[in-house]
């Protein structure tokens, strides 16, 4: 077994992806890999990769697209990885270069089960200037606390997201089904699961804004998901996770919320009155139906 994995699914952003690959080999520890997942791209990423050559880069290549927000490329990644930790890169970000080694070295992989970190967002400004923000949340850096609020402890892929081999094999793939905001569905999984997760609050990741798309290459997932797919999403995620959910109050407000407002925005009035009747608890069904209402009166005002 290696010491550590870096998964790239990829798919048609050929120059992106020689920066995400580039950042990877800068905080790749000793006796690691780089497995990069091509889902179908025109161009095929073995052929892009050849600028960089070096045999710590694995190439695995999907033959037809798999979509699902690229848990099934996750998923095939893993599968080849031979990790014993497990990190994941989007083709469009970059690895700060010491982030992975740090959480290797400093143990926090073999006292923890999975992990996250700030990220750095990077704009490019009028002045030609890159402008840094780094990313802010209410959760200290450390072990995280089942007591923080669950829209602190949740995170996307992007986050510079990390686990053991073990904790994936507990708490299992990622969601193939989902089109859009599978990370959600995979932090319920793992709280649920009772895995120790850990926040740096040091930004991992360099995640890019507002780039230009001059050279066509695909846009983010999120920015293309329709309300409708999330609202979708989130309808499949509250059926998945109903004992998790019950239990946990600030986790439904996360879940249904986002599932009411999407469909709002998405005018699926059904989908609307589904949440509210499926909602865990008298509270959250009257929070629900009070968002109903404020958006039914701020579209009346909109018409006038």
């Amino acid at each position: 077994m290696k010491t550590c994995s870096i998964i790239i699914p990829t798919r048609d952003r050929p120059h992106k992806l020689l920066r995400a690959v580039g950042s990877a080999l800068a905080t790749l520890p000793e006796d690691s890999e780089i497995v990069v997942v091509d889902d179908a791209s025109e161009r095929p990423a073995a052929q892009t990769l050849l600028q960089i050559p070096d045999p710590r880069i694995k190439v695995l290549r999907n033959d037809h697209p798999l979509g699902g927000g690229g848990s099934p490329s996750r998923n095939k990644g893993v599968e080849a990885a031979e990790g014993l930790t497990l990190f994941f890169l989007d083709d469009d970000d970059e690895l700060v270069e010491e982030y992975c080694r740090e959480i290797l070295n400093s143990h926090i992989a073999q006292q923890n089960q999975f992990g996250f970190s700030a990220r750095l967002f990077r704009s490019n400004s009028d002045h030609g200037k890159p402008t840094n923000v780094v990313e802010k949340r209410k959760l200290p850096k450390g072990i995280i606390s089942p007591k923080s609020g669950f829209k602190h402890r949740t995170f996307p892929f992007s986050s510079g997201f990390w686990l053991t081999r073990d904790a994936y094999l507990k708490a299992g793939p990622f969601a193939e089904t989902l089109s859009t905001n599978s990370d959600t569905e995979y932090c319920l999984r793992m709280y649920d699961a009772g895995l120790t997760g850990f926040y740096s609050d040091s930004p991992g990741v360099v995640i890019y804004e507002n780039e230009g798309n001059a050279s066509a290459e695909l846009a983010n997932v999120t920015t293309r998901s329709k309300s409708s797919d999330r609202a979708k999403a989130f309808e499949a995620i509250a059926q998945k996770h109903t004992r998790y959910l019950a239990a946990n109050q600030d986790a439904a407000d996360f879940v249904y919320v986002r599932w009411v407002k999407h469909a709002l925005r998405a005018g699926e009035k059904v989908s609307v009155e589904a949440a509210i009747s499926q909602a865990p608890n008298l509270f959250l069904r009257l929070k629900l139906q009070l968002l109903k209402n404020g958006y039914a009166l701020t579209e009346r005002r909109r018409s006038k």
